[in-house]
């Protein structure tokens, strides 16, 4: 019997160390979760200089959900997905029993200089760009982008989304990189009047403003940089953006007013990587 007491601890042993193993790799792994949840949000946000300090919701890497909101700045910076609208405000002229020009050649489209005050693309074409508040859906974000950049009244029923563009860029400015991850819908407003539509451009954004024919800003999206001319969208990332939701914004319009045409060659009706909305991530139209 004494012999077998004696042994009870040489076998007992190595249980004991399993155990004691276990308990230290269980206490590490819990150290390494509590540093991993606990120290990150507490590191500082980088350095920047707020142009604005108005909220931009940012979302996961699929644009499906929101994780929060910080300063657009910071989002940037962070190169944080979110999300915006390009759109395309469209003039078709009222015909008149004088008027001998079919409809392409009535049919112009508004772009905007860019201030040379901005931060990116400053002095740059472009067409009217607004990123997604909290909680709007894409033609809400283009009613309110009309309405506080160019001063122009639309209703939510008059606003029609063409297409959806993920567009990623990395922007070298002064203050530094500007990461812009964006989903960016393409929407289509079509104005018909016989006047051209009164603009009220914010001057802090918008330098000038002209109505143009569609093939021009076709033609503009392949042109080198020049502010002193119409020609030139910043850089060729930003070009292919605009020259992709363009062309799905004309093939929106076509198909929602038939008759209505862009007047562009056969060979350049495509929409590129602007994705109809049956193939791309769905907006936020159901809340």
């Amino acid at each position: 019997m004494s012999a077998c007491v004696g042994l009870i601890p040489a076998i007992a042993w190595p249980g004991r160390a399993a155990t004691i193993f276990i308990a230290l790799a269980a206490s590490l792994a819990a150290l390494i979760w509590v540093l991993s949840i606990g120290v990150r949000p507490q590191a500082p946000l980088p350095t920047v200089a707020h142009v604005t300090a108005e909220p931009l919701q940012f979302f996961d890497e699929a644009f499906l959900r929101p994780l929060g909101t910080l300063p657009i700045d910071d989002v940037h910076a962070l190169g944080l997905a979110h999300k915006g609208a390009l759109v395309y405000l469209f003039w078709m002229r009222s015909s008149t029993s004088s008027d001998i020009h079919p409809a392409g050649g009535r049919l112009r489209v508004l772009i905007q200089r860019r201030s040379p005050k901005m931060a990116t693309c400053p002095g740059a074409w472009s067409v009217m760009g607004e990123h997604a508040m909290p909680g709007e859906t894409a033609r809400e974000t283009s009613v309110r982008g009309l309405r506080e950049e160019l001063g122009v009244e639309v209703a939510l029923e008059d606003v029609a989304v063409a297409c959806v563009y993920e567009f990623r860029h990395i922007f070298h400015l002064a203050q530094g990189l500007r990461t812009d991850r964006q989903l960016t819908y393409a929407t289509v407003v079509n104005l018909r009047q016989h006047a051209a539509p009164t603009v009220l451009a914010n001057t802090k954004e918008v330098a000038e403003y002209a109505w143009v024919l569609p093939r021009r800003l076709l033609e503009m999206t392949a042109a080198p940089l020049d502010g002193t001319s119409l020609v030139g969208m910043c850089d060729p990332s930003v070009s292919k953006l605009f020259r992709d939701t363009f062309l799905g914004a004309c093939a929106a319009l076509s198909a929602r007013e038939p008759g209505v045409s862009c007047d562009l060659q056969i060979d350049e009706q495509h929409g590129g990587d602007c994705l109809a909305l049956e193939t791309a991530i769905e907006d936020t139209e159901d809340r």
